[in-house]
């Protein structure tokens, strides 16, 4: 995170997307970064963490994507089994 993937951390932490998620302290979240990126602490893990909760909250909470893209519609099994 202190390197390559520093600029999508900035930009999924943003104070905006941490608030909008209403789960994590944005104060508390910045300071767990800016420990971690100057090397104070190793918070490598729950950066990841909380990372990847956001951009499941963005991705499939904040833009109502849920039940329109990842709930499967099948035929139900009397139908399959008389074709």
């Amino acid at each position: 995170f202190r390197k390559e993937l520093r600029e999508t951390v900035e930009e999924i932490f943003s104070e905006n997307r941490i608030n909008e998620s209403g789960l994590f302290n944005h104060r508390k979240v910045r300071e767990i970064i800016d420990n971690h990126m100057v090397g104070k602490q190793d918070n490598g893990r729950i950066i990841w963490t909380i990372m990847n909760y956001l951009i499941w909250y963005n991705q499939y909470i904040a833009n109502n994507n849920f039940i329109n893209n990842h709930i499967p519609v099948r035929k139900p099994v009397a139908s399959i089994a008389l074709q």
